[in-house]
Parts: C-alpha cells; structure tokens; sequence
C-alpha cells in the first residue's frame, strides 16, 4: 500500500493509494471461535489483513508518541463514536488526546497489540469493524494507580483508513 498527504479543506489529509480497498468479501475466519462466514456481496470494503496491521501500527506508534499530526491524519473529520462519547469532531478528539497525559497524570505509554486477536469486519462498502486486544503499559504520577492493562479495542475504518468509530473494553488491569 502506497501513502501520500494532499492538501484539502481540512488540511492534511492522509490518502492511501494503489488498493481501492474495495473487494468481495471472502469468507473469514474468526480468531477466537474459528466460525466462518461466507459474504457473497461485491460491495463490501474488505482490505488486506497486512493493511489493516499497518493502520493500527501506525495509529499505536503516533498514540505512544503523542504525534499529535499523524494522530490526526488517521482520524476521519468526523467520529460517530470515540470512546463514550458520540458525535464528534476531529478537532474535538485532538484536543482530548492533547490533555490525555495532563489529565490522567501519564509520563509515557506503551500499546502492543496481540496480532492473533485480530478479527477484520466488513459492515458495508464504505466501513469495516476491526477488533483485537491491545496490552497497554503507562508510567504514572500516582503509584498507587493501575499502570498495566489488557483491552479489547474496537475501531470502525472508512475506505480511505481513517478512524470513524474508536473504543475498548477493559479486560484486566492491574
């Protein structure tokens, strides 16, 4: 897959070229279950799994290092859903990741993903749900707080790879 930045209304966009990301969608597997499911519709956005693997790389690198930019070129203008909150704007989404380690007392964060974990959804021609745990380390001011957590992250993907839907559930933490 080829990246590349124009320029548009909003700024910088990100644009992934050379796939349409538009394909069958074949039958999958699902990593926990090991069900099959067969989707004979033409419409569906069903990217390669190395695709996807690179988006979430990208999007865990940019979260750990607080790039605010790259951070934003991975999220859509706007999100239907970012964590409990719906509705709202790239900006707004910005600004929550800019005062995350203010607010939560943060120094540093690590997210790895477990790549075995990693279920790809199509939902139509134009998104896809992708599912996987994340294992995520944060060093913080208050010691006596958790610092290590398992999620089961949720995201939903326009054709373009950018964030429309972003939540987790807690697994574990401790």
């Amino acid at each position: 897959m080829q990246h590349g930045y124009i320029k548009d209304e909003d700024g910088w966009t990100n644009v992934r070229a050379g796939r349409s990301g538009k394909s069958p969608a074949p039958a999958y597997e699902d990593a926990v279950t090991g069900a099959s499911s067969q989707n004979h519709s033409a419409d569906y956005f069903n990217p390669d799994r190395s695709d996807i693997e690179e988006v979430l790389t990208q999007f865990t690198e940019c979260d750990n290092n607080d790039d605010f930019y790259c951070l934003k070129q991975i999220y859509a203008p706007y999100l239907e859903r970012y964590y409990s909150i719906y509705g709202i704007s790239r900006e707004e989404v910005m600004e929550k990741h800019r005062n995350y380690n203010a607010k939560f007392g943060v120094y540093s964060k690590v997210g790895t993903y477990r790549w075995g974990t990693l279920e790809i959804r199509p939902i139509s021609s134009e998104k896809m749900e992708v599912v996987c745990i994340q294992d995520y380390e944060i060093e913080r001011e208050d010691p006596t707080k958790p610092t290590n957590f398992v999620l089961e992250k949720h995201f939903i993907f326009n054709t373009d790879f950018q964030i429309v839907s972003i939540y987790d559930n807690q697994l574990e933490k401790w």
